[in-house]
């Protein structure tokens, strides 16, 4: 598998029982971490993410790819 590293916004979708996602910064690209950290669980936060996509991922929600993060940074806001 590949490693990939974006600059993000972490969303709350309130489909359902509700989500967290990620909203990748340069291109909108839309991932669903399957191990999101508690620490980042805040609507709004700007993250740096490094993991890889799931294979075979599939979700109720249908949003987004699957993620597994392997590091993450919180980013500074502005």
């Amino acid at each position: 598998m590949t490693t990939i590293q974006f600059n993000g916004k972490i969303v709350r979708k309130k489909i359902g029982p509700g989500f967290w996602g990620i909203e990748e910064s340069e291109n909108g690209n839309k991932w669903f971490p399957v191990n999101l950290p508690e620490v980042l669980q805040q609507d709004g936060l700007h993250v740096w993410i490094e993991g890889e996509e799931v294979p075979g991922f599939v979700s109720v929600f249908m949003w987004g790819t699957g993620l597994q993060i392997s590091n993450y940074a919180i980013l500074p806001v502005g």
